[in-house]
This record gives C-alpha cells, structure tokens and sequence, in this order.
C-alpha cells in the first residue's frame, strides 16, 4: 500500500506521483483526507474545493484509492458547504474509505453515518488508526456508533454485517 499522509500535508505532485506508482504496482493507494473541521476548512480556503473534490480533480479519487476517515464531507451537519457533492463524489468513484471509529468516537465525531455509505455501496472497511491496536475494540465502536447514529432502521449496524462486509471488502482489495 501507499500512503502519502495526509491531504492537507502533502503538494499535489506528491499525491499525483505517489497514485502513480500505486497503480504502476497494483496497490492501493492510502490517504488521510476529510478527518477534521480544520483540514475541511484549509482545503476550501486554499483551493475553493472540499477535501474530496480536490482528490477527484487531481485524478486521483478512484478504485485505486482508500480515503482514510472520509468524515467531513460537505453535508456533514458541522459544516456548511452546499455546492459540493462529495458523497455523490465518494459513491461514483469506487474509492473505499478506512472506517477508524475509536479515534473520532472519543471526540464525539463519528461518520454521518455508516449505514449510509455501506447502503450507497462505498467499500467500507474499518481501521485502527490509534495505538493500542485493539480491532474488535473498533469493530465494537463501530456497531454502537452505527447504531446510535443510523437515520433510518434498516442502515442500522449490526456485528454480522460489519464482518460481511469487511471481509468482502478485503478480498476485494487484495493484490
């Protein structure tokens, strides 16, 4: 895998380059992108665009890509950010997005919400992303979370199809 960080960390060359060598390889490539309110903000106030729509414009928001967090999306409920369709964006791509429960579940943020990007069909897969590693803690944040936060009863997580889900997704993104 390739992982060139962080979004707001990385020049444009670096993430083109680094997608590139990904595909050249027949890896995934791995990138922290819509993980705060500040990075969301700094990414609008640079270049006019969302976190999402400047991976997509930098031709790098595909298969190929996991989007890490992928939290902050322009209709998440902190933000106000009307023109963009990053969730539109995320499902028409095929871009997964590394699911890390724990590390944002501490702070009160957590994804809005699992059930709809599992329901749209965006490859969802859970991570750790905090130290101690401990996967069936995040795997059980995940189910709460996914619960508490579902809009609608058939979005809501349970256990059983958070590891459907996971293992299709990692024999889907294996080399």
């Amino acid at each position: 895998m390739m992982g060139p960080s962080q979004i707001d960390t990385c020049t444009p060359a670096l993430i083109q380059e680094s997608f590139r060598i990904a595909r050249e390889r027949g890896i995934t490539m791995q990138i922290h992108a819509a993980q705060s309110v500040v990075e969301f903000n700094e990414m609008t106030r640079r270049h006019g665009m969302t976190p999402i729509e400047w991976l997509d414009d930098l031709g790098v928001l595909d298969a190929g890509t996991i989007v890490s967090h992928g939290i902050f999306l322009n209709d998440h409920p902190w933000l106000h950010w009307p023109q963009a369709d990053d969730f539109g964006r995320l499902v028409r791509s095929g871009a997964a997005v590394a699911h890390c429960p724990n590390v944002f579940w501490r702070r009160g943020i957590a994804l809005n919400h699992v059930g709809r990007y599992m329901s749209a069909g965006i490859p969802l897969g859970l991570g750790t992303d905090t130290f101690p590693h401990n996967f069936l803690h995040e795997m059980e944040i995940a189910m709460v979370a996914g619960r508490l936060d579902g809009r609608r009863l058939h979005q809501r997580l349970d256990l059983a199809d958070l590891l459907r889900r996971d293992r299709r997704r990692r024999a889907r993104h294996r080399p």
